[in-house]
């Protein structure tokens, strides 16, 4: 997906890229995204298209780059909140409702541990939740987000989500002062796909060095 729109921010640089219509590496990258079946991922990659292609202001862009921040603080603050969340997307899937209320109620346990100590972490070499009788229980680390907290605190948050938000922000505020002619650069479709992975990051953790190499660009 961000593949897709990668090429698609570069069309606005590049026609052809060794003879090959940048559209066409589009087009197939697009189809892939499809028929991988993500919902997530399709989800995430049409919005990346949208604000690459449609006119966006400024304060979109902050509120946008502010999202994730106000999630994980309140993740990790208030997560009875989302409890009404999980009541509004009963319309959707039961599978899915009890598949998200699984995955909150393991991040909250998480949370719990991570809290021990907040700054540095627990440990970058595992954890581990247990019930009232002192057994192991089973807990799902499915968020890059709150396996950074856990293992390596705050400071580990801010370096992990903070790589991808610091280079999304550069990016996407890049366009927001440059006009029409100026904002076709590949800032923009850089800082929009690291939005995606930031976003991304609050449900899964595929923090590939790929991510990382983008973020330094």
């Amino acid at each position: 997906g961000c593949s897709a729109v990668a090429a698609l921010a570069l069309h606005r640089v590049r026609e052809k890229v060794a003879g090959v219509p940048v559209l066409v590496a589009f087009a197939a990258l697009a189809a892939a995204t499809l028929v991988c079946k993500s919902l997530g991922a399709i989800v995430l990659t049409t919005i990346g298209i949208a604000l690459l292609l449609l006119p966006v202001p400024g304060a979109a862009w902050i509120v946008l780059l502010v999202m994730p921040l106000v999630y994980m603080a309140t993740r990790l603050t208030e997560p009875k909140l989302f409890d009404d969340v999980l009541g509004l997307l009963g319309f959707v899937s039961d599978d899915r409702v009890d598949s998200l209320a699984y995955r909150w109620r393991c991040e909250d346990l998480l949370a719990g541990i991570g809290w021990q100590k907040p700054w540095f972490g627990v440990t970058g070499r595992g954890y581990a939740t247990y019930d009232e009788y002192g057994e192991v229980t089973r807990v799902v680390t499915d968020s890059l987000w709150i396996i950074s907290f856990v293992g390596f605190g705050f400071t580990g948050l801010a370096g992990s989500m903070g790589t991808f938000l610091l280079g999304a922000g550069r990016g996407l505020l890049a366009r927001a002062r440059a006009t029409v002619a100026g904002a076709r650069g590949a800032e923009v479709g850089i800082g929009i796909m690291l939005l995606l992975v930031t976003f991304d990051s609050l449900a899964n953790a595929f923090a590939t060095p790929v991510w990382v190499l983008v973020a330094g660009a």
